[in-house]
């Protein structure tokens, strides 16, 4: 059941983020916009892809940015098929990735493609460029239904 819901919440969000204007996703910020990073971190041991990390050993830090000039700092471990996910950072990440939020809740829901934003400077990586190609195969994207 617990699956069940969280897919339907997945679904959910990727049809509201493709139908939010820009000026509202740019203009989440604050306490709401943590919540919803947040939110999206809680779910991204449940969209693992556990067959394609089967081999990987590396730890991710996501640095989601506000206009406020605040931010979401989060750490995807990887490693034995698993995929764990805490708040902050760790030494010696194999990859950084900062993104403002707008641009992070589009890559989450499948409305815009890490190598679009990467080409356009709104997705900056640091640290292994492999594991950064890797990453679409690590993590399923949820699907609006019609």
């Amino acid at each position: 059941m617990a699956g069940r819901m969280s897919k339907a919440l997945a679904r959910q969000f990727v049809r509201r983020v493709a139908e939010a204007p820009d000026e509202q996703l740019e203009a989440l910020d604050g306490a709401r916009a943590r919540a919803i990073v947040t939110g999206i971190f809680r779910l991204m041991p449940t969209q693992f892809n556990r067959r394609a990390a089967r081999d990987l050993r590396a730890a991710i830090e996501w640095r989601v940015t506000e206009a406020d000039g605040g931010a979401s700092i989060h750490t995807v471990r990887i490693s034995g098929g698993r995929c764990r996910v805490r708040r902050g950072v760790v030494a010696d990440p194999d990859l950084i990735l900062s993104l403002d939020t707008a641009d992070f809740l589009r890559l989450a829901a499948g409305v815009a493609s890490a190598p679009v934003l990467f080409g356009e400077g709104r997705l900056r990586v640091q640290g292994d460029l492999g594991l950064a190609l890797r990453l679409p195969r690590l993590f399923r994207v949820p699907r609006a239904q019609p």
